[in-house]
């Protein structure tokens, strides 16, 4: 009975001496390397913080970076402290979260790169254990934190910027502007095929466009602009961009029908 009675009051001391654990306080976020460990010097912690600054700058997108070096996560695990730091310091463009945290926690030899879900795509768990595999673990051997950390820098900023670029370029096709879609190769084309609907709108047996010039010019305007519509489809498939190219080509071509039609009626007048 005593040993079954200190049984339990052990579990409830350990139970209590487990609730009762504070976790480690997250740092106020006041630059982009923050060093609790004392491990980088000066100099090497704004190398370190210019190279970040640098890609910041470079791109528009709001995207960040930041490094904590903290000396142990005191029984913590390191994704559950990553995520608290990550939702303390609202990395990245709130709208985008396009953030990314290099977690060290020296004594505990645990590494992490907690990313944000708008760079899941360009930086996956794969990719970031690589970089750990790759550029932290071999210099942290070495005692080489600095070498390492602006490797592993390097190496996150290229899948970022490759990330940003490939979104740009996708952005580009799904949002084009106006002066995109007049440039685009598809423009002297529909010239094509606006005179072959003009052409055709001359003998079609349907009446209503008959009756009149401004309606023979607004069919094969529209003709003219679903084709366009339907072709930039087939080949970026954007919808948006697609009804855009439409619209366009469809009031372009109307205009062009209605000019070359009054030149047709006053050639004909003064005949």
């Amino acid at each position: 009975m005593r040993q079954q009675l200190m049984r339990i009051g052990l579990c409830f001391i350990l139970f209590f001496s487990y609730s009762v654990r504070a976790d480690i306080a997250v740092p106020a976020l006041t630059q982009r390397v923050t060093d609790m460990t004392g491990t980088l010097t000066q100099p090497q912690s704004n190398a370190l913080e210019q190279k970040i600054i640098a890609f910041e700058q470079q791109q528009t997108a709001g995207a960040q970076i930041a490094l904590l070096i903290v000396p142990t996560l005191d029984g913590e695990t390191i994704e559950q402290f990553a995520t608290r730091v990550f939702d303390k310091w609202k990395l990245g463009r709130q709208s985008q979260d396009n953030g990314v945290l290099l977690l060290v926690a020296k004594e505990d030899h645990l590494v992490r790169i907690e990313v944000g879900y708008g760079f899941e795509g360009g930086l996956t768990d794969i990719q970031s254990s690589r970089i750990i595999q790759r550029d932290l673990v071999p210099a942290f051997r070495q005692n080489d934190y600095y070498g390492g950390l602006s490797h592993a820098l390097d190496s996150i900023i290229r899948a970022l910027n490759h990330e940003l670029s490939t979104s740009d370029q996708q952005q580009s096709v799904s949002n084009p502007t106006g002066e995109d879609l007049l440039q685009s190769p598809l423009m002297p084309l529909s010239f094509i095929t606006l005179f072959l609907y003009s052409t055709v709108m001359r003998y079609i047996p349907w009446s209503w466009p008959r009756k009149s010039t401004g309606r023979r010019n607004v069919v094969a305007g529209g003709l003219n602009g679903i084709t366009a519509g339907a072709v930039n489809f087939f080949i970026t498939l954007s919808a948006n961009s697609s009804i855009r190219m439409a619209f366009i080509v469809f009031v372009i071509s109307t205009i062009i029908c209605g000019y070359f039609s009054n030149i047709g009626r006053r050639g004909g007048g003064g005949g």
